[in-house]
């Protein structure tokens, strides 16, 4: 695996975003249109090897394997496996989408369903009516966030 970028993940299948077969799980942050343009990719490959890369404008990148796969994302995983997501919930369709705002991906490669959730913005999410899925999916998200914002600020010094 190259060390100096993040490995492409996604492609294009009939107009669809998908995740490649080589991964079970991946998210991707972006502070969008800011000075230092951060972003942070983790990636888990079928395998079970986790990757992390991120990177900020006139900062350069870093990479890291991890030693273990964190455990709220095994939790998901396995609350998955008893209770797959209705397909209503997440899509693949995309467009041209420019934005300033950050944005949050996580694909979810598992028992050979493909999820995606397109997250706008940098914050965690809110369900206005909160079932038992949302509210492990939002556990996850904030693990996640609150991991992708940590790597930021040890990559951005402090002003």
């Amino acid at each position: 695996m190259d060390t100096n970028s993040t490995p492409q993940y996604r492609t294009n299948v009939n107009n669809q975003l998908r995740m490649k077969q080589d991964y079970i799980f991946a998210y991707s942050f972006g502070d969008g249109f800011t000075k230092y343009l951060f972003n942070c990719d983790l990636l888990i490959e079928n395998s079970g090897k986790a990757y992390l890369y991120y990177s900020g404008f006139q900062l350069g990148s870093k990479y890291e394997i991890l030693e273990n796969i964190p455990e709220t994302i095994w939790e998901f995983l396995k609350y998955l496996d008893l209770n797959p997501l209705p397909e209503d919930y997440y899509s693949f369709h995309y467009g041209l989408y420019l934005s300033d705002i950050g944005s949050q991906q996580i694909f979810i490669n598992w028992n050979e369903r493909l999820y995606y959730f397109f997250i706008e913005g940098v914050e965690n999410v809110n369900f206005e009516v909160e079932t038992e899925w949302k509210i492990k999916f939002s556990e996850l998200q904030r693990f996640l966030l609150d991991f992708a914002k940590q790597k930021r600020k040890e990559l951005i010094p402090e002003n």
